[in-house]
């Protein structure tokens, strides 16, 4: 070990005897607050709710829930509407940030003196600020082939003055007759200028129900509707027919099944909504998630440093494991496995690690909601931003008391996957806890037993002294041996379990393949029914990567087919080459030959230009002799 390595060393087992001596400190000052009393995750069920209002036009349902604390409480509605329903205007306490499950509508609600209106469909997010006056129509589109869904609402009110998402302290809303009707009728004539027959008009007649009939309302009271609310508000207008504002930046909703989700993968999808996302979450301290795993796989374990979560099942079943975030400072905390199915709401608070499973035969589907106040990110165990990747080894071992080959292998893995193919989690979390609820209650039984015996013991010892001790001590005997058997008999029946999941485990393995390969052609026949249209479309694009795939496959064997050719094609053309060459070679030592043979016959012929040059040029002498001779001869006989 170098000596950079081990002064590392020294100063991170430093770092760790600070935080255990400030740790106690922190405990005894009181400074860990908000710790979960009781299980780690609270779960209503559908049925638990409570109905505030029921009709035949639609209803309304509502959970109060917390986090495990007494400082964070979450109200949240369920609100249905049959087509062609009208829910009446109320006045928010706080704000009311929605989702739209099913059907469509109009939302209307005041601002700046106007009302603004924006329709409304499945998958259709938006917020609704404190103060605002709202009312919604649901709209009914039947025809001869297919009927109008109702109008489903699932909404979260937060109080705007708390720095965390927190439900409000004086109630979601009021309707309006609560508004007006709460005063004397002298007060509301002298407040509206009325005669008094109008204000008597108003109080005496019946409340009217949150949720009635669209066609209550006629054509003609249009105008005349809600006099004294919109004296009360000073708004100029508020009907039905009212203008939309012409902001329509204002008025855009988010919709989760029209945008791109922030990951996906064969495991399922999962987007997060900001006030990046949405303008009508500005200034608000609330997002919003939607996750949709497909069957056998699980959202990663992770945890919020700063986020607390309000889920709500949408659609399948699922099993959610939460941890307690220290069972150092907080014992009452106890880890906790729930199954969860459509309509049940459940929360985990920050810090607290998480993991949501599907079952097998079912996907799971659930939105919520949490608290943003502050930058957070979600935390995973596994990936490149794993705490674990950053922390020493030889840390890490100690903190886990095991070998740095056994932590190596276990951060080997670097690469972020959020949705994880998890075959069969759900069921064994099941399994475990119904088998920790039959070891619970099969204790209570026990105790029951015992002190049943104990009473009866004394009963008997009063009465028959000596003898009766020895029946107690006898009772006592078999209660031991009995708990012995029964101890040895639970082991074997987890070791058989064991074996047999092992066994279900390789037998789902290998069916895997075929089972996502059927539930693909599902997804394909179901493509119809608008629930499963999310999984239509992952399939499809599953099927368009395996389509791309393939014609990058074909591409790239025709590129080497391309290729081999080109190669072939080389290899001929360089022999035909070679050929070309030694034919050339050839020609040209035969044209050289010719010219070799031009040359000599070219010096032989000047060569005999040149003797009969010479030959003329003799005879020319000869010639020029014999004249030169005879002139001088005809000279000499002219002189005498």
């Amino acid at each position: 070990m170098s000596k950079t390595s081990r002064v590392m060393a020294v100063l991170s087992y430093l770092v760790i005897f600070i935080i255990c001596l400030e740790l106690p400190v922190n405990i005894v000052s009181g400074r860990v607050k908000n710790e979960v009393s009781g299980p780690a995750a609270q779960v209503v069920k559908k049925d638990e709710r409570t109905t505030v209002f029921e009709s035949e036009f639609g209803s309304i349902s509502t959970v109060d829930i917390d986090d495990g604390t007494e400082k964070n409480k979450y109200h949240l509605q369920f609100i249905n509407m049959e087509p062609n329903a009208l829910f009446l205007p109320v006045l928010l306490h706080a704000d009311m940030v929605f989702y739209v499950r099913s059907g469509n509508g109009i939302l209307s609600w005041t601002e700046d003196d106007k009302i603004n209106k924006v329709n409304l469909q499945r998958g259709d997010l938006y917020r609704l600020q404190s103060g605002t006056l709202f009312y919604l129509n649901s709209n009914n589109t039947n025809t001869f082939w297919s009927v109008t869904p109702s109008l489903r609402i699932v909404a979260i009110f937060d109080d705007p003055d708390e720095e965390q998402l927190q439900s409000p302290s004086v109630g979601p809303y009021s309707t309006i007759n609560e508004l007006v009707r709460g005063f004397d009728d002298p007060v509301l004539q002298s407040a509206f200028q009325v005669p008094e027959q109008v204000i008597q008009e108003l109080t005496n007649t019946s409340d009217t129900a949150v949720i009635v009939s669209a066609d209550q309302q006629s054509k003609e009271e249009e105008d005349e509707e809600f006099p004294f609310v919109k004296a009360m508000f000073g708004i100029q207008r508020l009907s039905m027919r009212a203008s939309e504002n012409k902001k329509k930046k204002h008025t855009k909703t988010f919709n989760f099944f029209k945008e791109e989700p922030d990951f996906e993968n064969c495991n399922g999808w999962g987007k997060f909504v900001s006030k990046h996302d949405l303008r009508a979450l500005r200034d608000s301290q609330i997002g919003v998630y939607m996750v949709n795993l497909t069957t056998g796989s699980m959202v990663g374990p992770h945890w919020n440093p700063y986020a607390n979560e309000v889920s709500v099942v949408l659609e399948g079943e699922g099993m959610v494991q939460v941890v307690c975030a220290s069972s150092l400072t907080n014992k009452d905390c106890k880890n906790t496995r729930v199954r969860v199915e459509e309509g049940d709401v459940f929360t985990v608070p920050r810090f607290h690690p998480v993991a949501q499973m599907s079952f097998n035969s079912d996907s799971l589907v659930f939105m919520g909601f949490s608290s943003i106040s502050k930058k957070d990110k979600p935390q995973f165990l596994v990936g490149k931003a794993s705490f674990l990747q950053k922390l020493d080894k030889g840390i890490l071992g100690v903190a886990f008391n095991v070998s740095n080959t056994t932590i190596g292998q276990l951060i080997s893995v670097r690469k972020k996957s959020i949705l994880q193919d998890c075959t069969s989690c759900a069921e064994e979390q099941e399994g475990i806890s119904e088998e920790e609820k039959g070891t619970g209650r099969r204790g209570e039984g026990e105790r029951e037993a015992e002190e049943e015996k104990e009473r009866k013991g004394e009963g008997e010892g009063e009465g028959e002294g000596e003898p009766g001790a020895r029946r107690q001590e006898e009772e006592r005997r078999e209660r031991e041996e009995e708990g012995g058997r029964s101890e040895k008999e639970s082991k074997e029946e987890r070791g058989r379990r064991e074996e047999t999941e092992e066994e279900e485990e390789r037998q789902t393995e290998e069916e895997k393949q075929e089972r996502r390969e059927e539930e693909r052609r599902e997804r394909q026949e179901e493509g119809g029914r608008s629930e499963e249209g999310s999984k239509e479309e992952m399939g499809r694009r599953e099927e368009t990567e395996e389509e791309k795939e393939r014609q990058r496959e074909k591409e790239r064997r025709e590129e080497a087919e391309r290729r081999e050719r080109r190669q072939e094609e080389g290899g001929r053309s360089e022999e035909g080459s070679k050929e070309e060459m030694g034919r050339r070679e050839e020609t040209g030592e035969e044209e050289e030959r010719q010219r070799e043979q031009e040359r000599r016959e070219r010096r032989q012929e000047s060569e005999r230009h040149e003797e009969e040059s010479e030959e003329d040029m003799g005879r020319r002498e000869e010639i020029e002799e014999v004249e030169r001779q005879g002139e001088e001869d005809e000279a000499g006989r002219g002189w005498l």
